[in-house]
């Protein structure tokens, strides 16, 4: 189906006329008040003065108040026609009244070959900059057009599009979904009715069959007009874990809430949850009971000595985004447990509401198809989180490690013991994916047995640098993780209370910083380049970690999320380069010569993780 213009709102029309460069280093923006709730497309005016240019010009939508990018569109430079609008396609849903910018920025436009964008008189008194300099009762020259209707829901890949500062207020529900679309409709049926109206849906499609992952795209695409939906599909199953960090990736609420699609919500489940936040200001989140068909279970008022014995508090909760520290994907039973006990180990509590807010017609959500048992399930959590029951909050544990490693048992080994010299104490991290019977998994294992801290996470394939370490940053439990690849080697004693000396509350990293390109080569200083803290030996604030790109690459793990922070402008506050060569020795490539690009990266699970 077509979409039909219903509104079309023109800016900068009158005899007065301003041009301004359209170049590599010049944003241009201009605000404006979303006056419909699909925006369809934006007409930029362009003079071209004849030339000709290779480059490519972007159009950003983003929230004025939050940052947080909307949409995006590009058109090729050589397209533009002198004195010509050209279409910038976005079909993106906003909220009526709310104000938003468009930014203009370009790539590969020289000076003196660029475009030039066109202003004209102001008529709607919006704000206008070229670059850092505002020009007032002016804007850009400009067409909004908007749509009734839209062809299909948006699509995205599972780690598109960065999300900014949390929107104040705003509600991200979080829905995990494989192969149940007629639940899925029921489900968004309950969140469409709530009395609290700020909200946006993220379903995170978590290996459905193409059949039903289309079906459940078209069940999403009905509630377009009710709220902005995303609908991202994961391709392989995944786990549910998986899905709720991907879908938490995706969002910009100032809250999340996770909800499976076989739970049913009450109208006045958000307003009540919320309102228990707003009374209890230093509450992490808010939690409910439920009804599982005609048993009703309610829980009890948060204690921390009754959280540490077993669980009492369901993943449906609403969760403060400033507070939540990311779902254990290596685990496929009990992580609401695990998720409440890594919080609480940062100090941060529950509300218990006093009463049931959503329903299930029976215990078989999105892990229903879990072969873990609950008691080995409460024997991983227990272990993982053993230290606590033993002495409490702990003070060394401010700092923990993790590496990757892939068939590469002696120089993984003297890794690890190059830091076993100097942090004998330090729980480790190892993200182990050389599979059965490997002699490094052997090796590993029983290292395990004779080291009570340290944690061996098994794979029986090659997970990739980059899944890795982003399993092993959502296992972690610690304030930081020291991240160090399997061929380095520790030689001098002092690196990691150095960093942490450094380290300030938005620091994201500390380690050495390097220039590079959107590939990840290394390239000499420019605005172009990408600051990068090199991954073979830094270390990461977890928390700050859940506010940037996940690492996802397997050449240049952390490259998205250095990308994420430079398009926030960020580099250079919350990256910060420390002499990591004066304390580590890295030996680089080790993996990819003896199997190439680090082997071949085997498929996301089906079936829980191990330990």
């Amino acid at each position: 189906m077509k979409n039909i213009v219903t509104n079309e709102v023109n800016f900068g029309s009158g005899p007065t006329q301003l041009t301004g460069p359209v170049v590599d280093g010049v944003v241009i923006r201009q605000s404006f008040v979303a006056v419909d709730s699909l925006l369809d497309t934006v007409l930029v005016m362009f003079s071209t003065y004849m030339r000709t240019n290779p480059g490519s010009i972007k159009m950003k939508v983003v929230e004025a108040s939050s940052n947080h990018v909307v949409g995006i569109a590009v058109v090729a430079a050589r397209d533009l026609k002198d004195n010509r609008y050209k279409a910038f396609r976005l079909n993106i849903p906003l909220l009526v009244g709310k104000k938003y910018e468009i930014r203009l920025e370009t790539q590969h436009c020289r000076s003196g070959q660029s475009a030039t964008a066109h202003h004209g008189r102001a008529m709607n008194d919006g704000h206008f900059f070229i670059g850092s300099k505002l020009y007032p009762k002016r804007e850009l020259l400009c067409k909004f057009l908007y749509s009734a209707s839209r062809d299909s829901v948006e699509i995205v890949s599972v780690y598109d599009e960065p999300f900014g500062k949390a929107i104040t207020g705003m509600v991200s529900v979080i829905i995990t979904h494989m192969d149940r679309p007629a639940m899925l409709q029921k489900c968004l049926e309950s969140v469409a009715a709530q009395t609290y109206g700020a909200l946006e849906i993220i379903v995170v499609d978590d290996g459905s069959t193409k059949e039903c992952r289309e079906d459940a795209r078209r069940v999403v695409s009905q509630f377009q007009s009710s709220f902005r939906a995303k609908f991202v599909s994961h391709g392989t199953n995944m786990g549910a874990n998986a899905a709720r960090n991907t879908g938490y990736y995706q969002s910009s609420g100032d809250y999340v809430y996770f909800l499976d699609c076989d739970c049913f919500l009450d109208r006045d489940a958000f307003a009540v949850m919320l309102n228990a936040l707003s009374a209890n200001p230093k509450a992490a989140y808010a939690y409910c009971g439920y009804r599982i068909g005609d048993k009703e279970k309610l829980l009890r008022d948060f204690k921390p000595a009754l959280l540490l014995d077993g669980n009492y508090i369901s993943t449906m909760s609403m969760v403060r985004r400033n507070a939540f520290l990311g779902f254990d994907e290596t685990l496929s039973r009990l992580q609401d447990w695990d998720l409440w006990l890594t919080m609480l180990r940062a100090g941060r509590h529950g509300v218990w509401v006093g009463r049931s807010l959503f329903r299930t017609p029976a215990m078989d959500g999105i892990t229903s198809d879990s072969n873990l048992p609950w008691a080995a399930a409460y024997r991983i959590v227990r272990r993982k989180h053993l230290d606590f029951w033993k002495w409490g909050p702990r003070p060394d544990l401010k700092v923990s490690g993790m590496m990757v490693v892939f068939k590469t048992k002696d120089v993984a080994d003297k890794a690890y013991r190059s830091v076993r010299r100097f942090y004998p104490d330090m729980r480790l991290i190892v993200v182990e994916g050389s599979g059965k019977g490997h002699e490094c998994r052997k090796h590993f294992d029983a290292l395990s047995q004779s080291d009570p801290n340290l944690l061996v996470l098994r794979y029986d394939y090659n997970v990739g640098h980059g899944r890795g370490m982003h399993i092993g940053m959502m296992t972690a439990q610690s304030e930081y993780v020291f991240v160090f690849d399997s061929d380095m080697e520790m030689v001098r004693h002092g690196a990691i209370e150095e960093m942490v000396a450094k380290a300030s509350k938005s620091t994201w990293g500390i380690g050495k910083v390097v220039d590079v390109d959107d590939a990840g080569f290394n390239v000499d200083s420019s605005p172009d380049s990408i600051r990068y803290v090199h991954p073979y030996a830094m270390l990461v604030s977890r928390r700050r970690y859940m506010f940037c790109m996940p690492f996802i690459n397997h050449g240049a793990p952390s490259l998205r999320a250095m990308i994420n922070i430079k398009e926030r402008g960020l580099s250079k506050k919350i990256l910060t380069n420390f002499p990591i060569d004066n304390y580590v020795k890295h030996e680089g490539k080790v993996t990819r010569s003896k199997f190439g690009i680090g082997g071949s990266v085997g498929p996301p699970p089906k079936g829980p993780y191990t330990r």
